[in-house]
This record gives C-alpha cells, structure tokens and sequence, in this order.
C-alpha cells in the first residue's frame, strides 16, 4: 500500500486576492445561515423545555439555551464584524492595485479562516449533541 506525502502549505503561486474575496462571501453567508439555524434550535430547545422533567434534563436545556446566547450575541457579531473589515480592506487593496499590504492581508485571512472553521466545528458538535437530546427526550 502506498502513502501520500506529508502535506505542503507551501505553494509556488498563492491564491489570487479574488479567490480571498470569494472566501469571505462564503463566510458571510455561512454567518447568514448560522444565525437562521440559531433561530430553528431556539424553538427546538423551547419545545424540548417543555417536555424535560429531570433536573439533569433541565440543565442540559439550560446549557444548549447558554449556547445560543453566547453564539448569537457574540461570537457570530465578532465574526462578522471581522469578516466584513477584512472585505473592505480587500476592496480598498484591490482599488489601489497595492501589492506591499498584500502578505498582511493574507495572514489575516488565514486567521479569519482558521476562526470561522473553529465555529462550524463548533456548530457540527452542537447540533449533533443537540439533536441527539432532543430524540431522547422528544
């Protein structure tokens, strides 16, 4: 059996600044679609309230309601806050054709891309924990 080589993130050419752009669209969407699924699971943890009896249960309802606060009021605002800056700093390089910032707006891409994968992680991990608890208790 063969192996793949140990992976490079080193690369000859770079990304072109218009790919960066469609990355931060795709995070603004992804924002977007985050908030409306926030919303569903608000409802969702309302209807499983009204169903859990147990103390623990309560907690557990109690603890999926702290998530979307915390999710909805903060995390998502930051990210967005951050995307959106990091999309006007790339209109105004890209409208002076300026190539010394260039390397600086890469990086903070690369940080704004490992946070919004961080969160989708995030999400994935409270949706199956979240979905997981309403079956038992639904």
């Amino acid at each position: 059996m063969k192996t793949l080589p140990p992976v490079n993130h080193h690369f000859l050419l770079e990304v072109s600044m218009e790919d960066l752009h469609k990355d931060v669209a795709t995070w603004l969407s992804d924002i977007h679609f985050w908030r409306v699924e926030l919303s569903f699971f608000q409802k969702l943890v309302e209807k499983i309230a009204i169903k859990t009896t147990s103390i623990e249960d309560k907690q557990r309802v109690s603890h999926f309601q702290n998530l979307i606060i915390y999710y909805q009021g903060e995390v998502l605002d930051q990210l967005k806050h951050g995307v959106h800056a990091h999309e006007v700093y790339l209109k105004s390089l890209l409208e002076k054709d300026d190539t010394v910032n260039d390397q600086s707006y890469r990086e903070t891409h690369q940080k704004l891309a490992g946070q919004v994968q961080s969160f989708a992680h995030a999400m994935k991990f409270y949706k199956t924990d979240l979905f997981n608890f309403s079956e038992r208790v639904l």
